[in-house]
């Protein structure tokens, strides 16, 4: 069913891209046909499709594409016909809207039907661009979409996937741009015996000025080279160079980005009903803001929430529920990344007859590239995070800051505050027992105690508190002191 969705919204994706004054059905019968052999190259042979039809229809055209099937001759979805209006608005801009899919879609292979899945009619509307070559509107719901196996029985359900996409132009020919893309109530049978259900999952994105027509431009040249190369058969050094510069110059024109994802209520259970994994919510965020200087901050983070695993047992439960956390969150921060000139540096040196000695001259440069990024006084931060784990609790947050200058080529420090270490170490020590390996490690955890500034709250919590320092002469302190002797005996 996955591989359905994704085709419905890539059908809808094959239109035109060149410019027309005056637009009649032959002419977008053409266009429209010349696009679908183009993406059904991409997909080495896997869309197949009849004969395109282009008809008059209230104002635009409607598109009608017979005998659409997906996947290879052992295993295939039959999509049957697949249309929807298309109408135009500008010289650049389509409106698509009115789909119309079978309410069956057919998962087959030689044998015969092994499968079916219910596609209730969704709603759909969305603006086409041929500058952008994507959609730069979408509001698309799916509802109630179930996969059945030959004897009937459901193997996916899906209660609604939505996408939200949004475009606002600005002057000089950029837009910011919004999308948002929905999953819920969506339950999977993990084999016979085992289902998965997820309450929900949610990816946002947004992009901030992108410069649509510059990077239009420049991804075509990168489609050209790397066409070129497939057609040839055997990419000299020069023409993967030629192919790096092209993706050089797509990456000149990215716009700023960020992205989050969520999910919730994800759980799996066995045929009675009995949970044995529980994820009450879990996401991550990625994103890029790059600087008139040519230098981007990066950033991503993880977190969870609620995380439980039943099916470990009680024996196992007892040594690694102290270990498994219960909630999380790591947040990573590169600032000051000098992406243009690491580029550029790398793109100058990596030219050669073969591939080889394209690679060989990529690795030599690699010491060049870290030198770029030192004397750019690049930040590694780690933002506020945590885990829960146990009885015990662990916040931690910093920064290093690249130097030249300094020693090791980097000064910085990171906080870290404990609570619960002693529940915490004691609970280890009983689970662990006598076991050689496991009391030496217990044994370093009692040494890195020695050096916590311990603090008692008058409600009689105990929190210990580590700064670990990374001065410029390379030497590493923990709270103060040189820990020099006790990473040795860690060795």
């Amino acid at each position: 069913m996955k591989r359905s969705a994704g085709l419905f919204l890539f059908t809808l994706a094959l239109l035109t891209w060149r410019p027309a004054a005056a637009i009649d059905s032959t002419q977008v019968h053409r266009e429209i046909t010349d696009a679908y052999e183009v993406v059904a190259d991409s997909f080495y042979g896997l869309l197949h499709y009849g004969t395109v039809r282009v008809e008059p229809e209230a104002g635009g055209f409607r598109v009608s594409v017979p005998g659409v099937t997906f996947g290879t001759p052992a295993n295939f979805v039959e999509l049957g016909t697949v249309s929807y209006l298309l109408t135009p608005l500008d010289d650049d801009r389509y409106r698509v809207e009115d789909l119309r899919l079978p309410e069956t879609l057919l998962i087959k292979q030689p044998a015969g039907v092994v499968g079916t899945v219910a596609v209730p009619a969704p709603s759909f509307i969305g603006v086409f661009s041929k500058r952008l070559r994507n959609f730069s509107d979408v509001d698309l719901t799916f509802r109630d979409l179930r996969m059945v196996d030959a004897t009937g029985a459901t193997q996916v359900g899906v209660g609604r996937i939505a996408a939200v996409v949004s475009s606002l132009p600005k002057p000089g020919g950029a837009i910011d741009q919004d999308s948002r893309y929905v999953v819920e109530n969506l339950s999977l049978m993990l084999g016979k015996d085992t289902t998965l259900k997820l309450a929900g999952a949610e990816l946002a994105g947004r992009l901030r000025d992108f410069r649509a027509g510059e990077y239009s431009v420049a991804l075509r040249q990168l489609e050209a080279e790397a066409a070129e190369i497939e057609q040839e058969g055997e990419a000299t050094g020069e023409d993967w160079t030629e192919l790096l510069r092209a993706g050089r110059a797509v990456l000149a024109v990215y716009p700023d980005l960020a992205a989050d994802f969520r999910l919730r209520g994800l759980e799996v259970t066995d045929p009675t009903g009995a949970k044995l994994f529980t994820l009450e919510q879990a996401g991550s965020s990625s994103g890029a803001e790059y600087t008139d200087g040519g230098a981007v901050d990066l950033s991503g983070g993880i977190d969870l929430a609620g995380l439980r695993i039943e099916a470990l047992g009680q024996q196992s439960a007892d040594l690694f529920g102290q270990l498994i956390p219960r909630g999380l969150a790591f947040g990573l921060r590169i600032e000051n990344l000098p992406s243009t000139k690491l580029l550029d540096t790398a793109l100058a040196q990596i030219a050669g007859p073969t591939p080889q000695a394209t690679g060989a001259a990529l690795v030599a440069t690699v010491p060049q590239l870290l030198a770029i990024v030192t004397e750019a006084n690049t930040v590694l931060r780690l933002t506020e995070s945590f885990v829960d784990a146990g009885p015990a609790r662990v916040e931690m947050h910093g920064a290093f800051r690249l130097d030249p200058a300094a020693t090791l080529g980097a000064v910085g420090e990171l906080a870290v505050k404990v609570t619960g270490f002693d529940a915490l170490f004691a609970s280890l020590k009983q689970a662990l027992g006598s076991n050689p390996d496991a009391m030496k490690q217990i044994a370093v955890l009692q040494l890195l105690g020695l050096f916590a500034a311990r603090e008692k709250a008058a409600d009689g919590t105990v929190t210990d508190r580590y700064t670990l320092t990374l001065d410029p002469s390379g030497t590493v302190l923990l709270n103060g002191k040189n820990i020099s002797a006790l990473a040795a005996r860690l060795q």
